[in-house]
């Protein structure tokens, strides 16, 4: 036993140690290129997936296009009134008799189109009721052109019942690859009726669209050929329609004496328009209290004269009120605002000052030139004049400050030698006689007056 050789087995114990550790760093290290190796191998699939799921989407998103309302889609460029009055009207859409409309048919996807072929019709949508007939499409519109875009091809054609127009787009079979928004073609339209809105509707049978993938070319085939739809709203047509104002209120005097003819008791009311969407022609009924005045009669404004005639249709007193109703008439829309007209009156011989009464006005009936009905004309209003009747001068207070001094008669005298002007009102004041106007006996009975004198002035 005390031969063994102990260091010599302690050396073989740790050599194999050190060869058990290296063996098990290398078993690791093998372990970790597996894994990595592993890891790589099973994210190839994976990066193919994913390409493959891309590649799929680009596909499956040039393939989408089910309906004609997936392809294609309507809109409308606001067109300028050619009346506008500013750049603010100029921005809105006018779908008034004798405006053009414009029509963008545009691509809603992308695609290789060769030819759209389907019928165009418009729907008015506000101004017929559910049990009339339907709208023809040519009593609302009728193209008056349409433009080529980027070499597409564009015909249009009425049907025989003018219920639609065949509107028919191509490339004469070259398909051209168009993107989402880009425009294929415009049709220019030109408006027949007065409308408050429409629904534009381009109906496409299947076997009328011919379009390809843009990624492989291949055949877009619709299950259902449906309607490409676009809606016009009239921006005008809150905005039509006539509003007349009259004063609120005015104050009119009377006088202690009544001598017919004397004038003085003539008043006017003006009349004016406030808004003016245009008109051809109006009717329009005025009241007043007959117990405290008289109606005589009207005048039209200067500019009211150039572009109107006015008539009176009738006129009297009713067992309550006294009425006037006037007809006025254009060749073309009238677009005036302002003073429009004046309504003349005078004092009834038992008006007395306190009193009250009122002139009222209101619009019957409108026409303008795109024949819009009275009930879509957006205002037809009236509007009330209250008259206040106040106690007026005296004669002789020719100035009219309350006084009957010196000045009236030297306004009288300087009347009469033609070096002054007087009104009417002023006039009949001066008459102090009650005859003949202003003479040289009204003069002297006014100087007389001013003097202290005994002197007494007709009624």
């Amino acid at each position: 036993m005390s031969d063994i050789n102990y260091n010599s087995i302690r050396m073989r114990f740790q050599g194999r140690r050190l060869y058990n550790m290296e063996k098990s760093k290398m078993i690791n290290r093998g372990k970790k290129i597996v894994a990595v190796a592993l890891s790589f191998m099973m994210m190839i699939p994976v990066a193919f997936s994913q390409t493959t799921v891309t590649n799929a989407a680009a596909q499956a998103a040039s393939a989408t296009i089910s309906t004609i309302a997936d392809a294609i889609t309507i809109d409308v460029v606001k067109n300028a009134k050619s009346d506008a009055k500013s750049s603010k009207d100029n921005d809105k859409l006018s779908l008034e008799r004798g405006q053009e409309v414009q029509l963008q048919i545009k691509a809603k996807a992308a695609m290789k189109l060769e030819s759209i072929r389907g019928k165009l019709s418009f729907i008015d949508t506000t101004s017929r009721d559910s049990d009339e007939s339907p709208v023809l499409s040519n009593d609302i519109f009728t193209i008056a052109g349409a433009d080529e875009i980027s070499g597409w091809q564009v015909g249009y054609l009425a049907n025989k019942d003018r219920d639609y127009y065949t509107v028919s787009i191509n490339t004469n079979g070259q398909a051209r690859e168009v993107k989402s928004g880009d425009i294929i073609a415009s049709i220019r339209m030109k408006v027949q009726t007065s409308v408050d809105g429409v629904t534009v509707n381009y109906a496409v049978d299947e076997k009328e669209f011919k379009a390809q993938n843009v990624s492989d070319g291949s055949k877009i085939t619709v299950t259902d050929g449906g309607i490409a739809t676009g809606t016009l709203k009239n921006d005008f047509a809150t905005t039509r329609g006539v509003t007349l104002s009259l004063p609120d209120k005015m104050t009119q005097k009377t006088y202690t004496f009544t001598t017919s003819g004397d004038g003085i008791k003539k008043f006017s009311v003006p009349v004016k328009i406030t808004s003016n969407s245009g008109f051809t022609g109006m009717t329009v009924k005025f009241t007043y209290d007959y117990t405290s005045m008289n109606y005589t009669g009207y005048q039209l404004s200067p500019q009211a004269l150039v572009g109107l005639s006015c008539k009176t249709v009738s006129s009297g007193v009713t067992s309550t009120q006294g009425e006037v109703t006037l007809s006025l008439l254009g060749s073309e829309d009238v677009m005036i605002k302002g003073d429009f007209l004046t309504l003349n009156f005078e004092m009834s011989r038992g008006a007395k000052a306190g009193n009250k009464s009122t002139i009222s006005g209101k619009i019957l009936s409108l026409a303008n030139e795109s024949g819009t009905k009275d009930d879509k004309l957006a205002k037809i209003v009236s509007n009330s004049c209250e008259v206040t009747i106040v106690e007026g001068p005296k004669r002789g207070d020719v100035n009219g400050d309350g006084k009957i001094t010196l000045i009236d008669a030297t306004y009288a005298l300087q009347f009469y030698n033609g070096v002054r002007d007087l009104t009417d009102e002023q006039q009949a004041l001066a008459d102090v006689n009650g005859r003949d106007g202003v003479t040289l006996v009204d003069v002297l009975m006014l100087l007389k007056f001013c003097n202290g004198e005994n002197v007494t002035f007709a009624n």
